[in-house]
């Protein structure tokens, strides 16, 4: 399966596989950026692999990767 992501200054070009989701959470106050935001932000192909990452964080989230784009 190819896979990958190539991005124009407003706009995705190539999206693959294009159901890809991207996983968030809100950011605590305090304790650093990383520790509270960006070891949460992970890319999955779908929704399905998504899931057991989901169920291990409470309050986090998925969006398809256009939108979080």
């Amino acid at each position: 399966m190819t896979t990958g992501v190539e991005l124009v200054p407003d706009d995705i070009e190539r999206l693959e596989p294009a159901d890809a989701v991207v996983s968030l959470v809100l950011p605590e106050i305090g304790g650093g950026i990383r520790r509270v935001f960006c070891h949460h932000v992970h890319c999955f192909s779908s929704p399905e692999p998504a899931a057991p990452w989901l169920r291990r964080h409470p309050g986090a989230f998925i969006l398809p990767v256009a939108t979080a784009c």
